[in-house]
C-alpha cells in the first residue's frame, strides 16, 4: 500500500523500475492519502516483465514473466493484491465484488500460464483446506498434487475467506503460508492494538509448487501494521552476457588553480613551446588547403602541445572510484540520537511480539512505543522545519549568498543517472532522438542550395571570409567564460586565454588554416553527451536531457565565425526584426506583447484570431 496521491505515484529507487496504480479519490474526511498499489522491478529483470495496464487497477496490478527470458516452459501472471477491508467505507465506494475481478482475470491468464496471486486479501481463512481431497473426487482427471497439510495461527474465517478458499479450489492454486519452509507453522501477518490476524497470503498454481523453495513472513515494524511477505522461486535467472557497446574512456581534464597560472604563462611562453608550434605550423605550410586531413592532424597536434604543457603545472582530476557501502543510511538533519534509540527498541519489540503474538502486555507495549516514536519524529520533523524557517527570514536579507545556500541544500535531490541502462541503450537513444530519412529529392535539394551560395559567396565582399586578425582572438577570447568542462582535448577556456595572452600569432595561424581549407575538425565536431535527469523513471533514458560537451578550442572559432556573421547580417538589415532567438538585445517578452495586443485588439472587434505555437521535441526539455 503506496499512501501516496494519485498526482505523486511515480516512484523513484536506483536500480529499479516501478509501476504504480494510485487512488483517485480520496475521502474529504481523510487527512492523508491510502491505498495505491506500487509494484518495484529490479531494472535487470525489466525486459522479461511486462506490465498489464489494461487488467490492472487500484485493487490488482497484474503483471507477466516472460517464458522466454525466464527459461520457463509457460509464461507465469502475477497478480498483487489489495481489497479493502469488508464493510470499510473504500469498499463500499468500490461496490464490486473483488473475487470475481479476481476470478474473471484469472479465467483470461489460466490458458496462457500460471498464475500467482499475492498481497494483502483482508481475508481470514483458518485453518479450512483450500484444495478438494482426492478420496472425494470419483474421475481420475481432477486429481490434486498431493499438498502437505496447511497450519494457521489465526483460526477464525470471514466471508473474503470463503470466497478466498473456493477461489483456490476452483483454480487448482495453493495457499504458501502455513505449509512452506520458512512459515510451516501459519504466522501472524498483521498486528494491531487489538490483536493479531492472518490476512496476507501468497497463492500460487499447483504447477507451480515445485519450483517454491521459501516463503518467509517478517517481523513487524514501524512502518506498518502488516508483515513483509517474501518467497522465492527457483528458475533460471538470465545470465548478463555483458553490453558489448563500450564507451569511450574518461579523458584527462585539469583542476585550474589560479595560484599557478603564472606557472603555467611562464611554461607557455619557454622556447621549448615556441619551437614545437613553429615546427608544426612549418610542416603543413604549403599543403594543399583541400587536404582536410591535415587539417585534423595540425588541430590535434596543435591540442596536443598545449595539453602537455598544461600537465606540467596543473593537476589532472582524478576519477573517484565509486565504492559500495553497506547497509550505510543517510540520516535526516532533524534524525537525532532520541530518535534512534527509540526506532531500536520499537524494533526489538516487533521481533518478541512475532514471537510471543498472545503476550498482551507485550503488545499494549509495542503499540505505545509506537505512538512514542512516530510522536517524537513528528515533534523533531517539526521543530527543524520551524529553525530552517526562521534561517531563511534571516537569511533573505542580511546575507543573499547564504540564504541560496541554505535554500539548495533543503532541495529534494533529483535521483542520479542510473548505472542500470546499458550504453548500447544510451548511444541507440541519442542516435535516434532526431533521426529523420531524408529522401533523394530533399538531399538534391540541399546540394543545390550550398552550390548557389558558393557562387554567391564569391561575389561578396570579405567581411565573411577575411583572414582572422591578431584583434579578433585576442577581443573575443576574453569572452570566454570560466569553470566550463572542457571535452576530449582537456582545453578549458582558462588555458585557451592564458595560451592567447602569451602565443596570439599561433592562434591566428591555426584558424586561418582551418577558415581557408573550410574543413571544420574532426576532433571539434565530437563531443560528450551529459544525460541530465528530468523527471520520471531514471531507468528510462527518454526521461534524460542530454548536454553535449565539445571543445573549448572549437568553440572559441566558432564564437569568432559567430560574431562575423551577426555584424554582417545587422550591416545588410538581412534578418527580420521578428527573429528574435539567439539575437542580443532581444526578448521574448516583445514578442508576448505583440502577441497579447494582437489578441486584445481581435477579441475588441469579435473577430477570429489564429496562432501557431511549435514544441521542438527534446530541444529544451524542463
Amino acid at each position: 500500500e503506496t499512501w501516496l496521491p494519485h498526482e505523486k505515484c511515480n516512484i523513484n529507487i536506483d536500480g529499479f523500475h516501478s509501476f504504480s496504480k494510485c487512488r483517485k479519490t480520496v475521502s474529504q474526511n481523510s487527512r492523508r492519502s491510502s491505498g495505491g498499489i506500487t509494484i518495484l522491478v529490479k531494472s535487470t529483470l525489466k525486459k522479461g516483465i511486462k506490465f498489464l495496464d489494461k487488467e490492472s487497477s487500484e485493487e490488482f496490478i497484474w503483471y507477466k514473466l516472460d517464458k522466454t527470458f525466464f527459461n520457463l516452459k509457460h509464461d507465469i501472471f502475477i497478480c498483487t493484491v489489495y481489497i479493502p477491508p469488508q464493510n470499510s467505507s473504500r469498499e463500499s465506494r468500490l461496490n464490486t465484488d473483488h473475487f470475481e475481478n479476481l476470478q474473471n482475470n484469472i479465467y483470461k491468464f489460466a490458458s496462457k500460464g500460471n498464475i500467482i496471486l499475492c498481497g494483502d486479501f483482508n481475508a481470514r481463512i483458518g485453518v479450512v483446506e483450500d484444495f478438494v481431497d482426492n478420496k472425494f473426487l470419483e474421475d481420475d482427471k481432477y486429481i490434486t498434487p498431493s499438498l502437505d497439510q496447511r497450519y494457521s495461527k489465526d483460526h477464525h474465517v470471514n466471508a473474503y475467506g470463503k470466497s478466498l478458499i473456493d477461489l483456490c479450489i476452483g483454480n487448482g492454486m495453493a495457499v504458501l503460508n502455513g505449509r512452506t519452509n520458512g512459515d510451516l507453522l501459519g504466522q501472524f501477518t498483521c498486528q494491531t492494538y487489538n490483536g493479531a490476524s492472518v490476512v496476507d497470503y501468497v497463492v500460487i498454481s499447483h504447477s507451480l509448487l515445485s519450483f517454491v523453495v521459501g516463503f518467509n513472513v517478517e517481523d513487524i515494524t514501524e512502518f506498518s501494521h502488516h508483515s513483509c511477505l517474501s518467497f522465492i522461486l527457483q528458475i533460471k535467472y538470465p545470465q548478463n552476457s555483458g553490453d558489448t557497446f563500450k564507451l569511450t574512456p574518461h579523458i584527462k581534464s585539469f583542476i585550474w588553480n589560479e595560484s599557478q597560472k603564472d606557472a603555467l604563462r611562464e611554461c607557455m611562453s619557454s622556447n621549448e613551446v615556441e619551437n614545437k608550434l613553429e615546427s608544426l605550423f612549418f610542416q603543413h605550410k604549403g599543403v594543399s588547403s583541400d587536404e582536410a586531413t591535415y587539417t585534423d592532424i595540425l588541430v590535434a597536434n596543435f591540442s596536443e602541445i598545449l595539453s602537455d604543457t598544461s600537465q606540467k603545472v596543473l593537476n589532472i582530476k582524478r576519477q573517484k572510484k565509486k565504492i559500495k557501502k553497506g547497509n550505510t543510511k543517510m540520516r535526516q538533519e532533524w534524525y537525532d540520537g532520541n530518535c534512534h534509540n527509540l526506532k531500536k527498541n520499537l524494533r526489538n519489540l516487533g521481533s518478541l511480539l512475532s514471537k510471543f503474538p498472545n503476550d498482551i502486555y507485550l503488545r499494549h507495549l509495542f503499540f505505545a512505543k509506537k505512538k512514542e516514536y512516530k510522536r517524537t519524529v513528528k515533534k523533531q520533523k517539526r521543530q527543524f522545519h520551524n529553525s530552517i524557517l526562521n534561517k531563511i527570514e534571516l537569511l533573505s536579507e542580511n546575507n543573499p549568498k547564504d540564504f541560496w545556500k541554505l535554500v539548495n541544500s533543503i532541495k529534494a535531490q533529483k535521483p542520479r543517472i542510473s548505472h542500470e541502462i546499458l550504453p548500447s541503450e544510451w548511444f541507440d537513444y541519442f542516435k535516434n532522438l532526431n533521426k529523420i530519412n531524408i529522401n533523394t529529392e530533399v538531399a538534391s535539394s540541399e546540394a543545390q542550395i550550398i552550390k548557389d551560395f558558393n557562387i554567391w559567396a564569391l561575389g561578396t565582399n570579405d567581411t565573411l571570409d577575411r583572414p582572422v586578425s591578431l584583434e579578433e582572438v585576442y577581443t573575443l577570447s576574453k569572452r570566454l567564460k570560466n569553470k566550463k568542462a572542457s571535452a576530449n582535448d582537456s582545453l578549458s577556456n582558462e588555458i585557451i586565454k592564458l595560451a592567447v595572452e602569451v602565443l596570439p600569432s599561433y592562434f591566428e595561424k591555426l584558424f586561418n588554416k582551418i577558415l581557408s581549407n573550410g574543413h571544420f575538425p574532426s576532433l571539434w565536431s565530437k563531443g560528450f553527451i551529459v544525460p541530465i535527469y528530468k523527471s520520471g523513471s531514471n531507468i528510462d533514458p527518454n526521461n534524460y536531457r542530454g548536454i553535449c560537451i565539445s571543445s573549448c578550442l572549437g568553440k572559441f572559432f566558432t564564437l569568432i565565425m559567430n560574431e562575423r556573421l551577426n555584424k554582417y547580417l545587422d550591416e545588410n538589415n538581412i534578418m527580420s526584426n521578428s527573429q528574435i532567438g539567439f539575437r542580443k538585445n532581444y526578448r521574448t517578452a516583445d514578442h508576448l506583447l505583440v502577441l497579447k495586443t494582437l489578441i486584445d485588439y481581435y477579441k475588441s472587434k469579435r473577430k477570429p484570431i489564429f496562432a501557431c505555437f511549435i514544441d521542438f521535441k527534446k530541444a529544451y526539455d524542463s
